[in-house]
């Protein structure tokens, strides 16, 4: 893990991204700063070493020791700056997974929501069918044309369509909860 200041973002919410493609771009400049550090100890320490050999020659081994020790520390930062960027690559590449199952589970929520809605209207037209059956056979059988029974049976399937119009507004409802979760 490494705390860092983003630079520039790359893709926002709800835009169309590609595998590989970079999200966000950090800002190097503490990692840059970390070998700078370290080039500048070991430019420091060239120079006592060049102050010591004039001065005295036996503290050479130690400067040249710490000379080591510090291009050491330079590698050891730049090792650890190319795993940062590792494991920013692997979890860019994670968040692209997450993307598409996210874009998965958006895309069947309004998969159902387009399924509800087709199931409200079909129910809506039916009822308006059976209202207009129901209005005829009103009529036939004020002029005695059709039975009590056709009646009532055309006035009973008035309320089947309305009962299926009611219970199929709640599930377009869920449906589009589900969007919005889903989202």
């Amino acid at each position: 893990k490494q705390a860092n200041k983003i630079l520039t973002v790359n893709a926002r919410e709800g835009d169309d991204v590609v595998p590989g493609q970079a999200l966000v771009t950090l800002d190097p400049s503490v990692v840059d700063a970390q070998v700078l550090d370290q080039q500048s100890v070991v430019s420091g320490a060239r120079s006592r070493l060049a102050q010591s050999s004039v001065a005295q020659g036996s503290t050479t081994t130690g400067i040249e020791t710490t000379i080591s020790q510090r291009q050491a520390d330079v590698q050891s930062a730049r090792a650890e700056h190319e795993q940062a960027v590792q494991t920013k690559n692997a979890r860019l590449a994670a968040d692209q997974e997450g993307i598409v199952d996210a874009e998965a589970k958006v895309s069947q929520a309004q998969s159902g929501e387009n399924a509800a809605q087709a199931k409200l209207n079909s129910a809506i037209a039916s009822l308006a069918n059976a209202r207009v059956v129901s209005d005829r056979q009103k009529k036939l059988y004020d002029q005695g044309y059709v039975s009590l029974q056709d009646l009532q049976s055309a006035q009973t399937q008035v309320t089947l369509q309305e009962n299926l119009v009611e219970s199929a507004r709640p599930d377009l409802e869920a449906a589009r909860s589900g969007v919005n979760s889903a989202k």
